[in-house]
């Protein structure tokens, strides 16, 4: 079980890192499925207050050296532009945020708001590329392993869990049953992951 959830965390941990402020993987932009054009570029970030946010969110990641600037910034003007302004202000402050999760800061998504950040941040990295190189490098997977994860994990899964754990942090996916029963199909589809 702890060997599951490393492999779920290794999408949250590597993409959400620099956007919160955590360490991470990096990889070339691009949409969320491969071969974006960027994301976050609307009203909501581009307003003064937006943008106290996005430059919040920019220094708590400068000293990571495994995202490039431009990532960091197509990220963190990408979380801004998907949450809103307001939503934010309800629930925490520029400061608070770059020192923190959303997770922590007590924000909810609707499933409309949900679909947002998903694309606006897709338009930044490669999550499905990324989550599959991180499984092999910091993981150790062996590359037959990854091959057959990311012919078992939908786009739809991959989005609910990068969802559900950067809102609600990942004692809600211990508590999703869905999204657990689902894991666990992937995984007895994919035995190897776990060593079998």
């Amino acid at each position: 079980m702890r060997r599951m959830r490393a492999v779920v965390a290794v999408l949250v941990v590597g993409v959400l890192g620099t956007a919160c402020g955590d360490d991470g993987g990096g990889r070339d932009g691009g949409d969320v499925f491969g071969g974006g054009d960027g994301g976050g570029s609307g009203a909501e970030a581009s307003s003064e207050r937006g943008q106290e946010y996005v430059e919040a969110l920019r220094e708590s990641a400068d000293d990571d050296e495994n995202f490039t600037q431009e990532e960091v910034d197509c990220l963190a003007t990408a979380m801004v532009e998907a949450v809103g302004v307001d939503n934010l202000d309800n629930v925490t402050s520029p400061d608070e945020l770059a020192d923190s999760d959303l997770s922590e800061v007590g924000l909810t998504l609707d499933e409309q708001q949900g679909d947002a950040l998903w694309e606006e941040m897709g338009g930044c990295l490669d999550f499905r590329q990324l989550f599959l190189d991180q499984l092999e490098q910091d993981q150790g997977l062996p590359a037959e392993a990854v091959d057959c994860l990311d012919g078992a994990m939908s786009d739809d899964f991959l989005q609910r869990v990068f969802v559900t754990s950067l809102v609600e942090g990942e004692e809600a996916l211990d508590q999703d049953e869905e999204l657990n029963d689902e894991l666990l199909e992937v995984f007895q589809e994919c035995p190897e992951v776990l060593g079998g």
